[in-house]
């Protein structure tokens, strides 16, 4: 699990143009959710998923009114045998590592004074820590 969250880290800092054009509209009319840009990104995901269901078994808790908007997605994407609570944690890992990754590399905690990585390692220690 960590080095697939450093590995991520480490290649949106090394690539932040290309970092920034998988989650930003960089042209008028381009769709970052079009079927072939979101088929092109289910192995990455199937990492994720894979990595989050190697950890302790989650407590079976979604957020409440997402379960069948997870259920939903698992199958539109091919993912019916991971469980609701594995989609819900991996997609909110993904979100509270996106967000620092990005404001790391707009400078927004340059602008602080804040160095951000012990706030990426204490995120990813918390989330393995907890079910």
């Amino acid at each position: 699990m960590t080095g697939l969250v450093h590995a991520y880290r480490a290649w949106a800092l090394a690539e932040p143009h290309r970092y920034r054009l998988l989650f930003r509209a960089p042209l008028q009319g381009y769709d970052a959710q079009a079927a072939s840009l979101v088929e092109a990104s289910q192995p990455a995901m199937t990492v994720l998923l894979d990595a989050v269901s190697a950890l302790a078994e989650p407590e079976p808790h979604v957020p409440r009114d997402t379960a069948a908007q997870f259920t939903e997605w698992r199958e539109r994407h091919g993912f019916e045998d991971v469980p609701e609570a594995v989609a819900a944690r991996s997609t909110l890992l993904w979100a509270h590592l996106h967000g620092i990754v990005a404001l790391e590399i707009e400078g927004n905690f340059t602008s602080m004074g804040i160095d951000p990585s012990p706030l990426y390692e204490a995120e990813v220690a918390e989330f393995v820590r907890s079910p």
